[in-house]
């Protein structure tokens, strides 16, 4: 879709995360840029990635999913390539988030994704029921100890993660993408079914 708008203006069509739509910050840049922001709130990856795919991508200019699932989004021919001209600042994108632009977003010399920020999935904890001291490792997640009070990630990519670093298969993390062998993905998901008794939910 593109931008659209009367009288001069323009339209941007953006959807997004609940936390992602701050009111002030959308006035600033409508202020700034000079544009209306329309936004569409969505709690998951997956139902961007479902409305976008079932046509509903013409009423968008801009999703912003987990980094999974741009490459969904561009085998599904559901993705323009960024325009370098516009986008004036990419030389200002840290090292790092470069590599995971240039290994998971771009294809046949085209960008498709900008990656916008960088973060841990880590585990909370109950003080009440657990010692502050306690060693901090995933290993809480598949401890018999805390067996019917463990709520797990509901998502797959999530809660792999979770059971292989729990599995000591911290190599499969180092590169720019997840490289866990056939193998060790057999582990991880018979590590996850036996885990299933043990918790209260998803």
């Amino acid at each position: 879709r593109g931008l659209g708008g009367g009288s001069g203006s323009q339209t941007i069509n953006i959807l997004t995360w609940e936390e992602y739509a701050d009111p002030d910050i959308k006035s600033r840049i409508e202020d700034e840029v000079g544009v209306t922001l329309e936004i569409t709130k969505s709690t998951s990856s997956s139902k961007m990635f479902s409305s976008w795919n079932s046509g509903q991508n013409e009423q968008y200019d801009i999703a912003i999913p987990n980094n999974n699932y741009v490459p969904k989004m561009m085998d599904a021919d559901l993705a323009a390539p960024v325009n370098e001209d516009v986008m004036t600042n990419s030389g200002d994108i840290y090292e790092v988030f470069k590599g995971f632009q240039e290994s998971q977003f771009t294809s046949g010399g085209n960008t498709y994704g900008v990656p916008i920020r960088f973060g841990w999935y880590g585990y909370s904890y109950d003080s009440r029921e657990v010692s502050e001291d306690h060693e901090q490792s995933y290993d809480m997640l598949f401890n018999d100890e805390y067996s019917g009070n463990i709520i797990m990630y509901d998502n797959h990519f999530k809660a792999m993660s979770g059971a292989a670093l729990y599995l000591g298969y911290r190599d499969a993390f180092e590169g720019s993408s997840v490289s866990l062998s056939e193998d060790q993905i057999e582990e991880v998901k018979n590590t996850m079914i036996d885990q299933k008794d043990m918790l209260q939910g998803y």
